[in-house]
């Protein structure tokens, strides 16, 4: 998680950075044009990483955002599958398609039934 908020931190400066080195004034000496983080020096915009503190913020920003709304709702077990629907079937270790009061089911590896929003099309046989 870490390498992938500084990888986007790190691309979205760079896209930033490009976009105003084309407004920023020539820089007369032959020093570094991007600093340790890989943005563009000679301009300054409002979330640009001045630390890593800055980055350690970021980050604690992004784990909150995943804990509050980007993880699966706790109404299901992580592989997708409903807890509240009042039954579930024996845990395999794999997805299967099981028959519950006549209808059929996907079962997660958990024992889970799992609610598919659109219909299965076809399934193949490995």
């Amino acid at each position: 998680m870490r390498q992938s908020l500084l990888r986007r931190t790190l691309y979205t400066s760079l896209l930033i950075g490009c976009t105003l080195a084309a407004k920023a004034p020539q820089n007369s000496n032959t020093g570094p044009i991007v600093d340790r983080y890989g943005q563009y020096l000679l301009t300054d915009w409002p979330d640009k990483v001045r630390s890593d503190a800055d980055l350690q913020a970021a980050l604690q920003k992004e784990q909150q955002l995943m804990r509050t709304r980007w993880l699966a709702p706790s109404h299901r077990d992580p592989f997708g599958g409903e807890t509240d629907l009042g039954w579930h079937d024996k845990a395999t270790g794999f997805y299967r398609v099981e028959r519950h009061n006549g209808k059929w089911w996907l079962i997660t590896p958990s024992g889970k039934p799992l609610l598919l929003h659109r219909r299965l099309q076809c399934a193949r046989p490995l």
